[in-house]
């Protein structure tokens, strides 16, 4: 990947004075930067829980310049393009599908025997054994925000690339430690992974060490997890040997009911998420020890909600398979910003 330019004024301010109030919410391994001052206390920590007192995201402001970036990249590799229209198959592209919906097909499989997809079903019509249901009365958070789309295999190539060189490419990040890269020892996680495949991606592509999907709507979750299985049987036996799917894991799950995420780095397709998911989700990251986290929110929307302690760093165009162009924020936690005077 190469950076062919930083776009935009960049825009910031000076870090704020530094209080006793941080505290590192413990990222386990040695060498891991201290949690340094923000000037921005956590909610959580003074009143139990992550609710900002009002008008704090007028009061909070970036402390870094945000330039857009723009790059350059070869197309997405044989494999990862394998790997796409694997799942494909398996999804039969049914972006629209929500857990009271059957799922219908959109295009015969009939040229394709199962025995050729090592077990995996390719299927053309309801196949669940499910009735449809209405929705459940009442405030169930996931189902709030069950519209479905997904990054382009390209968008996801350049948003993996730019992940994992953070440090090389993003100007405010320049000499930071590779733990902030996503990498080897680094663990990624989907929040609304879909089909999965951008899970795939950040594993095949950068050899994470766990890689994790948390979807909401079980069939979306099903088809991942026969994505996996899958995979073992489409793939060349010496990379996966390599453990080139080892760590991946797809869990049909309400994020928001989480008590913390464990992971390095987050994204979220957080497009479609209501204010309702936004706000319930916001708690739980507010708890968790990530290091960087990716969403088409802004910083104002994050900060309204009351996750307090991320700073935006730099942004990247969007594409999603619906043909939607939007802005990704890259976020850091900025409780572990390294190189802060006193700490």
């Amino acid at each position: 990947m190469q950076v062919m330019a930083i776009v935009g004024r960049p825009h910031g301010a000076p870090l704020p004075a530094r209080t006793s109030q941080s505290v590192s919410r413990g990222m386990p391994s040695a060498g891991r930067p201290k949690a340094p001052c923000t000037g921005v206390e956590d909610s959580e920590q003074k009143q139990g829980d992550t609710s900002e007192s009002e008008g704090e995201e007028e009061r909070q402001q970036n402390l870094f310049p945000v330039p857009l970036l723009e790059y350059d990249m070869p197309p997405e590799s044989v494999l990862i393009r394998q790997v796409y229209s694997f799942v494909d198959r398996l999804s039969y592209l049914d972006w629209g599908l929500r857990s009271e919906d059957a799922v219908q097909g959109k295009r015969a499989a009939s040229t394709i025997g199962h025995e050729d997809w090592a077990g995996c079903v390719v299927h053309n019509g309801v196949m669940w054994g499910e009735e449809n249901r209405s929705r459940p009365v009442g405030p169930k958070t996931a189902r709030t925000s069950e519209g479905y789309g997904e990054a382009t295999c390209s968008t996801a190539e350049k948003l993996i690339q730019v992940l994992s060189s953070l440090t090389s490419v993003v100007p405010a990040m320049a000499g930071w430690d590779s733990v902030w890269n996503l990498n080897e020892d680094a663990s990624f996680l989907d929040i609304g992974s879909g089909y999965g495949k951008v899970i795939f991606h950040a594993k095949i592509l950068t050899g994470c060490r766990r890689a994790t999907g948390v979807e909401c709507v079980a069939k979306r979750a099903e088809i991942s997890t026969l994505a996996l299985q899958g995979l073992y049987g489409e793939l060349d036996r010496t990379k996966l040997d390599n453990d080139l799917l080892s760590g991946v894991r797809f869990e049909f799950a309400d994020a928001t009911e989480a008590s913390e995420f464990s992971h390095s780095h987050i994204y979220l397709f957080d497009r479609v998420f209501s204010h309702y998911t936004l706000e319930a989700i916001a708690k739980v990251l507010q708890r968790s020890p990530f290091y960087v986290m990716i969403s088409s929110k802004a910083p104002s929307v994050w900060w309204g909600v009351g996750l307090s302690k991320v700073q935006p760093v730099s942004k990247m165009r969007f594409a999603t398979t619906g043909k939607e162009r939007c802005t990704a924020f890259i976020y850091i936690n900025a409780q572990f910003i390294p190189g802060v005077p006193g700490m």
